[in-house]
């Protein structure tokens, strides 16, 4: 006859002197549950602090993007990096702001852009974009899905005399690229002595 016999780990099966077996099920199934709940329960800690990490970079971003947005927008800091050659364009605004990455708001913005043969003069009330980060790394600044208010836009072509110079080195500063802009209306569009009036894009 085989006995159980209480042991360290369970009970011990005896079934001869110099046989024994432990039987330990219940003792390992308790083991192998608690292990299984420290591993969940480090999963989700793990989990916790990555999202956290990643929330606190995001806030950082945000923090980042309002102080140097804003301030690049209001301060003379903006219209110096932008209008380092003044004689082929420059762009002026009176208000800007920005709450969050990539998207812009302006008022009251001016540019002028000069060629050999021809000066344009756009001027719009309001308007807001979306700014291209990647390309900001190689001195490119990407603006994109302009939607503007009012728009009053002036061209003057005047021909001079002479032969057309040779075209300009690259600048090395940067380089504005406007993509998919659009306005409201325009209020005033001039091409020499001819003007039109309260028009307005279909």
């Amino acid at each position: 006859m085989a006995r159980l016999l209480p042991c360290q780990f369970g009970y011990t099966l005896l079934f001869t002197p110099h046989f024994n077996i432990e039987v330990n099920f219940r003792v390992n199934h308790q083991a192998n549950h608690q292990a299984n709940h420290q591993g969940v329960v480090s999963v989700m800690i793990n989990v916790k602090s990555t999202i956290v990490k990643i929330l606190k970079v995001l806030v950082a971003i945000e923090i980042g993007w309002l102080v140097l947005g804003n301030l690049f927008l209001n301060t003379p800091i903006g219209p110096w990096a932008i209008n380092m050659k003044p004689e082929k364009f420059s762009m002026h605004w009176e208000s800007g702001w920005t709450l969050y990455p990539v998207k812009v708001s302006m008022q009251g913005i001016r540019v002028n852009i000069h060629t050999w043969s021809m000066d344009t003069e756009i001027i719009v009330d309001r308007a807001e974009t979306r700014i291209r980060l990647l390309p900001l790394l190689s001195k490119r600044l990407v603006v994109d899905g302009l939607k503007g208010g009012t728009a009053s836009i002036i061209l003057k072509r005047e021909v001079p005399d002479g032969e057309r110079p040779e075209p300009a080195k690259p600048y090395p500063g940067l380089t504005i690229d406007f993509r998919n802009a659009s306005v409201e209306s325009i209020d005033k569009f001039v091409f020499n002595e001819l003007t039109v009036s309260g028009a307005k894009p279909q």
